[in-house]
């Protein structure tokens, strides 16, 4: 999962805007023969291989869930089917398995969740019963894999159908997976033993609907629900309406969150009405001990859910929310963060899809560098459904409609079918996917920045003094991470902003002082190094507050050769 290994980089310096590096998206699947079929989430590992799950009837009774590609999207290889052969009629409970969301940390390790019958519940009852009792035990699944996808192992089965998993991510040997009712777990061992974290949330209409996970202390999570009346789901199911009902609510969210034709069409039936103000919650909570506690850092009133979540560090954020641009135009939107989510500033969207007059909704959202990002979208024009990428090159506040091509032997509709979900390996290639078993692959191009950080400089005890890397450079014009730290000095120092393009730190010991400077564009790195020397004094030792100890500046009259650095008018300046 690289976009956990970028998330490590730190503090955005908004140094000026991007508009080189900008890649291009070409159509390399798709087909008219699935309209029923589509992928729900990949995971981008390296230039050539993505994972993807989704679901594909690709016979009367067999089902596809999960897919990997090694040659960047050019071909697709199911990992995962179920299939009925005949024989015992329970076993048919095995297609009412469905994956909702996949994270792949390399090309072997990776998890999937879903929902899914207990095996078993259909080896201990016959048919027809098993059909009744079986779908009661309907519960959540995570799989995980060790191998590239020839093995799947099923690790986790806890909770209920009222309980759905919505997302899942995975930070080295730690899974972490949430969900509706409460649901929020997480396995250091990456799936051998589970623990229920305290969700930031309850409630059968809180549903925590996406995660960002920095390292396996410091993460964030996104909720939000449809309102009450649509989510449809008032307690644990008794009867076998009741259990339909929460099943139906359960897909009938995942649609929604995971978007495409689905969230346009549930939108249009009123699935979601934004003027009711009775959608549960649509907060953003922050944790910095492994989801044990806590904070809300963002307060959606209760009216719009955050649907997509990304931080590049503490401070540099966005969430997607279903707030509508216009209810028969853009049906999402951006909001962007610099300060850890004390402020959001809405992004500038099209009104419209790319035809002028046409629905659209975002469906998923990457910033790939701390200038570049991409949203995959599905637009309704029509009746029928399209692909749609949308472009920032200002770190997430701006963003247009790209375009993009298909590659030669496409065979589906040229302009794509509906986009679900993208992911990138890194700057220079990222995968998307969609309805109608499509995928498209993205390739950019990118070079490392330069690291500057400044001529060493002299400083006294107790005076204020202030690092400066504004002379790193990027050669695409990229936007710049930045972070401080002390290579080595007599005592530890306390920066105002460790990760500011210029932070200021106040010295207590004298000595010498080396401090590294390291700027990313999340792909490339680069350091610098500056030494600061400390020499022995008070504040106001230096009046003239150039750095430097030259004469005798706590004395008015010094009249020294070396001349008044002090601006007393009086002295050897001759003044």
């Amino acid at each position: 999962m690289r976009k956990v290994a970028w998330a490590a980089m730190l503090l955005l310096a908004l140094t000026g805007f991007a508009w080189a590096g900008q890649g291009t998206w070409e159509l390399t699947l798709g087909t008219n023969a699935a309209p029923s079929s589509g992928f729900l989430a990949v995971s981008a590992v390296d230039e050539n291989t993505f994972f993807t799950i989704g679901i594909n009837q690709n016979s009367a009774y067999g089902a596809q869930y999960a897919w990997r590609s090694t040659d960047a999207g050019s071909s697709l290889q199911c990992i995962y089917s179920a299939e009925f052969g005949g024989g015992d009629e329970c076993e048919m409970m095995n297609l009412f398995t469905f994956m909702i969301d996949g994270d792949w940390y390399d090309v072997d390790h990776g998890v999937i969740a879903g929902m899914g019958v207990p095996q078993s519940c259909i080896e201990e009852n016959e048919f027809p019963a098993c059909m009744f009792v079986c779908m009661f035990q309907m519960k959540p699944f995570i799989w995980s894999v060790s191998d590239g996808g020839d093995t799947f192992t099923l690790t986790d089965e806890s909770g209920n159908i009222t309980k759905t998993i919505v997302d899942v991510k995975v930070v080295g040997e730690s899974i972490f997976s949430c969900g509706s009712n409460g649901l929020l777990r997480r396995s250091d061992d990456f799936g051998t033993t589970w623990v229920d974290l305290p969700p930031p949330e309850t409630g059968m209409n809180s549903i925590m609907n996406d995660m960002w996970w920095l390292d396996t202390d410091t993460g964030f999570i996104g909720t939000g629900a449809p309102s009450e009346e649509k989510a449809n789901v008032k307690g644990e199911p008794n009867t076998y309406e009741e259990l339909m009902a929460a099943y139906q609510a359960n897909v009938n969210y995942n649609q929604y969150v995971h978007g495409g034709a689905g969230r346009i069409e549930l939108q249009e039936s009123g699935y979601k009405m934004h003027t009711d103000g009775k959608a549960a919650f649509g907060n953003l909570y922050k944790t910095v001990d492994g989801g044990h506690t806590w904070e809300k850092i963002y307060d959606g009133g209760g009216v719009y859910s955050i649907l997509k979540v990304q931080f590049l560090n503490e401070k540099i954020g966005l969430i997607m929310t279903d707030e509508p641009v216009n209810e028969n135009g853009g049906l999402s939107m951006i909001l962007v963060t610099h300060d850890g989510g004390a402020t959001f500033e809405k992004a500038t969207l099209p009104e419209y899809g790319p035809s002028g007059s046409s629905m659209y909704a975002i469906d998923d959202v990457r910033m790939i560098t701390p200038s570049l990002g991409y949203a995959a979208c599905a637009e309704k024009s029509g009746f029928s459904y399209y692909s749609l990428f949308m472009v920032t090159t200002d770190g997430g506040l701006t963003w247009t409609h790209d375009t993009f091509s298909v590659v030669d032997g496409y065979p589906g509709n040229p302009n794509g079918y509906a986009l679900i979900a993208l992911d990138f390996a890194g700057p220079e290639r990222g995968f998307a996917v969609g309805m109608n078993l499509s995928a498209a692959r993205y390739t950019g191009t990118n070079d490392g920045p330069t690291a500057d950080a400044g001529d060493d400089f002299q400083v006294m005890v107790g005076q204020e003094a202030q690092l400066d890397g504004s002379g790193s450079t990027d050669p695409d014009g990229d936007l710049l991470l930045y972070q401080w730290t002390l290579v080595e000095g007599p005592a530890e120092v306390t920066f105002d902003d460790p990760n500011g393009e210029q932070p200021i730190f106040t010295p207590t010991t004298a000595g010498s002082y080396t401090f590294e400077l390291e700027v990313s564009d999340i792909e490339f790195q680069s350091t610098d190094q500056v030494t600061v020397t400390v020499v022995p004094g008070q504040p106001g030792d230096d009046d003239d507050n150039d750095t430097v100890v030259d004469d005798d500046d706590n004395d008015d009259n010094d009249q020294g050769a070396e001349g008044d650095d002090d601006d007393d008018s009086t002295g050897g300046c001759g003044c």
